[in-house]
């Protein structure tokens, strides 16, 4: 759960002259232009955003994310395109590279190579590249999520557009926040979470402040999904939120108590994510300490994806690790346990199953029924249902 703190940068006039990103790195746009346009993204499980790009000249998906300072590059991609020094060198180290989305240019910028040990998964897909908080420091930031296109472009133009709601962008200790208010309670700053693939994470200072986990059921998660040493996280469901005039209803999401928070200020309310952001259409112009966002029509209908399996699985090779069991949920009652191997699921081989097929599992409606064949050909039918 630690954040780096962000780096807070003065914004000058873009245009087709280089303007610094970080202490080191420029941009610019090529033939006087001051936006890229739209350029189409993979809109990855609904939750990660992965844009295509040019690194050192190599064409890569970038992964776009918030409350991170320093970008990060695979190992492999590093040593593919000849930034490590030596063969079976794994050491850790930050480089300078130069990225290019369509006509904008952004050079030297700082990036740390991750060792192959550590942990290169996003919802189930390898990040080649990560891209952190330089970019949007400088530049507006325009996202369709509902046509799946992004723009990046000079802010020093920028207008509100019709019908969308100017929300602050408050700088919090570090931390880029925006107003979110639970349960009805007054608004507290939460950390605007590109990164994040929950509704939102709610942390300790504000749930007890304003008895958010009283008379309600709560269960247990495996943060970040099983794809790492994550920590386990108490889960409930929150009946309303609003954000942006919008006001949300049933939403799952994740209390965070402050012995996983570690050294984060403690005046943060919690981190708001992608399930919420993605029913807007945004444009966040940290220069001027705001976003728009417009609601999508189907914005406050379309019901939020929850967990009703309680299993955290994880595919190796032909089968499937059961990685964690939610206490109180239905593969609980079934009988799972930690450690435990499946061969199949409604009689489908684990082979013959994509990674986003597995992850999804438990998002699947209530009343879904799964059979799951164990290692030693036993089986075992869950049938979906709330739990928390």
């Amino acid at each position: 759960m630690k954040k780096i703190l962000l780096t807070i940068l003065l914004t000058s006039a873009l245009g087709a002259k280089a303007q610094s990103v970080n202490n080191t790195s420029t941009f610019s746009f090529s033939s006087g232009a001051s936006s890229t346009g739209w350029i189409n993204f993979d809109f990855y499980n609904n939750n990660r955003i992965y844009i295509p790009a040019s690194i050192n000249g190599h064409q890569v998906m970038v992964m776009l994310i918030t409350l991170i300072q320093t970008s990060s590059m695979d190992y492999d991609l590093a040593a593919s395109i000849g930034l490590q020094p030596k063969a079976g060198d794994t050491s850790r180290k930050t480089v300078g590279v130069n990225i290019e989305f369509g006509n904008l240019t952004l050079h030297n910028v700082n990036t740390s190579i991750r060792k192959p040990a550590q942990a290169n998964q996003g919802a189930g897909r390898t990040i080649p590249y990560l891209l952190g908080d330089g970019l949007l420091n400088q530049l507006a930031v325009d996202i369709d999520f509902a046509n799946h296109r992004i723009a990046f472009l000079d802010p020093a133009g920028l207008k509100k557009p019709v019908d969308a709601a100017e929300v602050p962008v408050v700088l919090t200790m570090g931390h880029r926040t925006v107003p979110v208010s639970i349960e009805g309670a007054p608004p507290g700053q939460f950390e605007l979470g590109l990164g994040n693939s929950a509704p939102f994470l709610i942390y300790q200072t504000y749930y007890e402040k304003y008895k958010l986990l009283e008379h309600r059921p709560k269960s247990l998660r495996q943060g970040g999904g099983g794809a790492g040493p994550f920590p386990i996280e108490p889960v409930a469901t929150m009946g309303s939120a609003q954000f942006a005039g919008v006001d949300f209803s049933n939403l799952p999401g994740a209390l965070i108590p402050d012995s996983l928070r570690r050294d984060e200020p403690r005046q943060l309310a919690g981190d708001i994510g992608i399930p919420i952001l993605s029913r807007f259409h945004l444009i966040i112009d940290y220069s001027h300490d705001r976003l728009y966002a417009t609601p999508y029509s189907d914005a406050k209908s379309t019901p939020f994806v929850k967990d009703r399996l309680g299993l955290v699985l994880a595919k190796q090779d032909s089968s499937i690790e059961v990685k964690f069991v939610s206490p109180g949920s239905p593969a609980q009652t079934a009988g799972f346990k930690t450690g435990d191997r499946i061969t199949q699921i409604n009689q489908k081989p684990v082979k013959a199953l994509e990674d986003s097929e597995i992850l999804n599992l438990r998002y699947a409606p209530m009343g879904t029924t799964f059979i799951f064949t164990m290692d030693d050909g036993s089986r075992r039918q869950v049938r979906l249902a709330d739990f928390f």
